[in-house]
């Protein structure tokens, strides 16, 4: 056969090689689209939802019409809470979430909770999580001013430092933290590494996007501005504790435990996408700057309505009860649960103040024209 017939024939085939290999993928993907939309009724691709609805979208709406509020767990609850009912809510970021614990073990924070302090008090009790990966001070006073005040809660949990802390390490700090949630990880979702973007659109092949390591880059010369970082800080939990007083729900503040463990921290921030755009300090100096911001929580302690459980100082000296370098197990939920369930029960805060009653009359007679 002629050179020429040869190569043509060589191109014919691999041609048609690619063009199979691409029908099989496309009808593959198909199934499995299909697959997932008679099972969850979602033909969605990336499963991560962006990851900080907060710029353009604002925080998401848990009104399930005009009378419920729908979690992002798929737990509903009445927007009007029933008399001699203890409503309890929890603010933080992916360590109060906790979502992959929940899709593999079913487990929550919330039902972890809930499960300790039936043991010391037998009123009704519900517990809302809206706790969210990605999120700091700034979203939960949005959650808090837009949706969960109008709750009726008793009880606000709330915990944060480490997003908060890693603002600052991302260039150019501004109030509004949009120099870290304007990526588009954040706020589209999407991976900035245009391969695993691209791998990311398809079922078949968003578990390789995962697994594509993020470069992480360090410098123990650069200046992060620390006192901004801490002065954002502080602004954000002022004006969260002073919507609280108004109302006069009492807040429970919840140090964030870290293990001082370099290897789990850039194992842990190697999977993530949006670690890339941050100039991080040596991890020694970072554990530094969260025990700052974890001191920062204690200084707003104030008797009768603002309460401060210091948990890193016990759990942190528990390695076991970590997945990474910051989020719980199984194992470190409950203990957790239980550490946070415990100091409401020895503080009182596990059920109704008697006198909560009258407070809130008086603050409804206020509202009165």
């Amino acid at each position: 056969m002629p050179l020429k017939a040869q190569n043509k024939r060589c191109l014919r085939l691999v041609v048609f090689g690619v063009g199979l290999t691409t029908a099989t993928f496309l009808v593959a993907e198909a199934g499995v689209r299909f697959y997932f939309f008679a099972l969850q009724g979602t033909t969605r691709v990336v499963d991560n939802r962006a990851r900080v609805l907060f710029l353009g979208a604002g925080v998401p709406f848990y009104a399930s019409g005009p009378d419920k509020i729908r979690t992002h767990f798929g737990e509903e609850f009445a927007l009007k809470k029933k008399p001699g009912t203890y409503r309890i809510v929890s603010f933080g970021g992916s360590t109060i979430e906790n979502y992959s614990l929940f899709q593999t073990a079913g487990k929550t924070f919330a039902t972890s909770l809930d499960h300790v302090l039936k043991t010391s008090s037998t009123q009704p009790t519900e517990i809302l999580n809206v706790g969210f990966a990605g999120y700091t001070t700034a979203h939960s006073l949005i959650l808090l001013n837009l949706h969960v005040q109008s709750w009726e809660p008793d009880l606000l949990l709330y915990s944060h430092n480490f997003n908060d802390l890693t603002v600052m390490y991302y260039p150019n700090l501004v109030p509004d933290y949009s120099n870290m949630l304007s990526l588009p990880y954040f706020s589209q979702a999407r991976h900035p590494n245009p391969l695993a973007s691209f791998l990311q659109r398809f079922r078949l092949t968003e578990g390789l996007a995962r697994k594509l390591p993020t470069p992480i880059h360090y410098s123990a010369q650069t200046s992060f501005p620390y006192e901004t970082a801490q002065q954002l800080y502080r602004r954000n939990i002022e004006s969260f504790l002073t919507i609280a007083k108004k109302n006069r729900i009492k807040t429970v503040l919840v140090t964030e435990s870290i293990l001082n463990n370099p290897s789990r921290f850039e194992a842990t921030m190697k999977a993530q996408p949006y670690a890339e755009a941050a100039t991080f300090p040596p991890y020694e100096k970072l554990v530094e700057h969260h025990r700052w911001f974890n001191n920062i929580l204690k200084e707003y302690a104030d008797p009768g309505s603002v309460y401060v459980l210091d948990a890193a100082s016990s759990l942190e000296e528990h390695p076991e009860y970590f997945s990474d370098f910051i989020h719980f197990n199984k194992e470190g939920l409950d203990a957790f649960a239980e550490m946070v369930g415990n100091y409401l029960a020895q503080h009182g805060l596990n059920k109704s103040d008697p006198t909560s009653k009258s407070k809130t009359k008086l603050r409804t007679a206020r509202l009165k024209p």
